[in-house]
């Protein structure tokens, strides 16, 4: 299986032709490695479910998938509830 980096979320700009989507916690684009590895505002929720460098190989390499999965719904359920993380 190829691992492109690519999400309707963090792509569809690209498609309507409109400018690159930013985070709303840290004003970065929004990108799969930012919401996975690199945002400081996550940084508190992530290190619930892994823990791991600066390289998605290693996330998912040696993270259960399980938790990379849980670590999303729970971004999934604070952004729908507009709750702050």
């Amino acid at each position: 299986m190829v691992k492109t980096g690519h999400t309707r979320l963090t792509h569809t700009y690209l498609l309507s032709r409109e400018t690159q989507t930013e985070c709303i916690s840290c004003q970065c684009p929004l990108t799969v490695k930012g919401i996975l590895l690199e945002c400081t505002d996550l940084s508190d929720v992530r290190q619930k479910y892994f823990s791991v460098s600066s390289i998605l190989f290693d996330l998912f390499d040696n993270v259960d998938v399980c938790n990379i999965v849980t670590f999303l719904n729970r971004l999934i359920l604070t952004i729908d509830c507009n709750v702050v993380i």
